[in-house]
């Protein structure tokens, strides 16, 4: 199969997968490679040779790959990568709520994904001291509660506002 050619090792020792993604990373800065989810030593040594190239990682899902292997191989890398599965979101469902299945597949995707980033956060964060961690969680909560309040209660006014408005035209 593939593994044969992506494998094969070359005159100057690299293997054929990463000569790839040297030469095309040279290319453009705007060249993207594409590295499946099922293949997560392969994704973890792309990163390591070409760190600021996009990515789209296909196969998570009905193919066998896992978010969580994804996220481990390839860290987190904010606008640098796009995880695809399609064939769980398109398959979801054959019935009549195909369009909610669809939905749940999507966002099951999304809260995986989440997870394992944050997941691979905590367990780097988790190595400082257990107190220090405990204040840097607070200090980052408080303000983002705060924030939700008064954007939670400006809209409430807003809306009282905008239902004032129409019993003062009545």
């Amino acid at each position: 199969g593939s593994r044969e050619f992506q494998e094969l090792r070359l005159a100057n020792g690299r293997m054929l997968f990463e000569e790839v993604a040297l030469t095309a990373s040279a290319w453009s800065p705007d060249v993207g490679l594409v590295v499946g989810a099922t293949a997560p030593a392969e994704l973890k040594r792309v990163c390591e040779l070409v760190p600021e190239t996009g990515l789209l990682i296909p196969g998570v899902g009905a193919q066998g790959g896992r978010a969580e292997d994804v996220v481990r191989a390839a860290g987190y890398r904010h606008g640098k990568m796009v995880v695809n599965a399609s064939r769980g979101v398109l398959y979801a469902s054959e019935g009549p709520d195909f369009a909610e299945a669809a939905a749940r597949a999507a966002r099951q995707l999304r809260d995986d994904l989440r997870a394992a980033v944050r997941m691979q956060h905590d367990q780097s964060i988790g190595r400082e001291q257990p107190e220090r961690f405990a204040q840097r969680r607070a200090r980052h909560a408080e303000p983002v509660a705060e924030r939700a309040f008064v954007e939670s209660r400006a809209g409430r006014d807003d809306a009282f506002g905008d239902q004032l408005a129409q019993t003062d035209g009545d």
